[in-house]
C-alpha cells in the first residue's frame, strides 16, 4: 500500500492507493466493497472517505461517502458510523481536498505519484 501523509491547519490527511479494499454491511448483513481513500484527522476525530467498488444507486461514479471512525479498544480495527452533518461532511472533504492538490513532487494534480 503507498500512503502519502499531508498536515493541514485543519487536520491531518493521510492518502490511500486505492487498491486498498475494505467491506462495511448495510442494515440487513449485505457485504458492501469500498476503496479506502483516505483518512482525514478533523476537529479531533477520525473520517474515513470511502468509493464504493461496485456501482451503490445514489452514489456516482466519481463520488466518494465519509464516515466518521473509532479505533476498538486493543484492536486495529474500525468501527464507522454514519454522517448526516452536511457542514461536517463538506468541511472534512474540503481538507481532504487541500491535501490531494498539495501533490509533493511538485508535478501538480495529475499525477498518480501523491495519491
Amino acid at each position: 500500500m503507498n500512503e502519502h501523509n499531508h498536515s493541514e491547519d485543519n487536520g491531518a490527511v493521510e492518502i490511500f492507493d486505492t487498491d486498498t479494499v475494505i467491506t462495511l454491511f448495510d442494515d440487513d448483513g449485505n457485504p458492501i466493497e469500498f476503496y479506502e481513500i483516505a483518512s482525514v484527522e478533523y476537529g479531533e476525530r477520525f473520517y474515513e472517505l470511502l468509493r464504493p467498488v461496485e456501482p451503490i444507486d445514489g452514489i456516482g461514479e466519481d463520488e466518494a461517502v465519509i464516515f466518521e471512525y473509532e479505533v476498538e479498544d486493543g484492536t486495529t480495527d474500525k468501527l464507522f458510523k454514519p454522517i448526516y452533518d452536511e457542514t461536517l461532511l463538506s468541511a472534512v472533504f474540503d481538507v481532504y481536498l487541500r491535501a490531494a492538490a498539495d501533490c509533493e513532487c511538485g508535478c501538480g494534480d495529475g499525477c498518480d505519484c501523491c495519491r
